[in-house]
């Protein structure tokens, strides 16, 4: 949903930082609302960008920077516990889904992302103010009044904007998509 409403429309190149389960999920997820025409893997393990690549059809890229720069939608899913690319690296246009490093004292972002940044999002705020590092770490009180969450609505205003959607989960998604798993598996 973030993806849908947060990135430009039409073909997307995408950089995927990270090359676990969690990777391969987000990527999906985008290639459900966008066309992805090019996509970038970036993993502090080559060997484990390698196998993503071959498995989800994508390329390696040298360096987390260079991917990111390529790219129109950057997908983070790591444990990070230090920025993954310098804020530099981002394009106007960018929309950046930061999945990962779900902790109060790691974060995949720089903090000087967020005040290039149009819009920065979470799916709870209340959530987000416990673990996610990124936010704790990247803004200060002020920032925080900048914190809009996906189910208010916010749309990408135009093609230039840096969008940013920090996702730490909701338990209440586990239970609706268990509900939902089971309903099926039972006929």
């Amino acid at each position: 949903m973030a993806t849908r409403r947060l990135a430009c429309e039409g073909p997307a190149t995408v950089a995927v930082l990270g090359s676990g389960f969690q990777a391969r999920g987000q990527l999906e997820a985008v290639r459900a609302v966008r066309e992805v025409t090019r996509t970038l893997v970036w993993s502090r393990k080559r060997e484990s960008a390698e196998k993503f690549a071959a498995e989800m059809g994508a390329e390696v890229a040298e360096t987390a920077d260079a991917a990111v720069q390529a790219a129109s939608i950057v997908v983070t899913a790591t444990s990070a516990k230090d920025p993954l690319f310098a804020a530099s690296s981002v394009r106007p246009g960018t929309h950046i889904c930061a999945a990962g490093s779900n902790a109060a004292g790691r974060r995949e972002l720089p903090g000087e992302l967020f005040a290039m940044a149009s819009a920065i999002v979470s799916d709870s705020i209340e959530q987000a103010r416990m673990e996610a590092g990124d936010l704790l770490l990247g803004l200060d009180e002020a920032g925080w009044a900048r914190v809009e969450e996906l189910r208010d609505g916010r749309v990408r205003k135009n093609a230039e904007e840096i969008t940013v959607f920090k996702s730490v989960g909701l338990g209440l998604e586990d239970v609706a998509v268990a509900g939902w798993v089971y309903e099926s598996l039972r006929g």
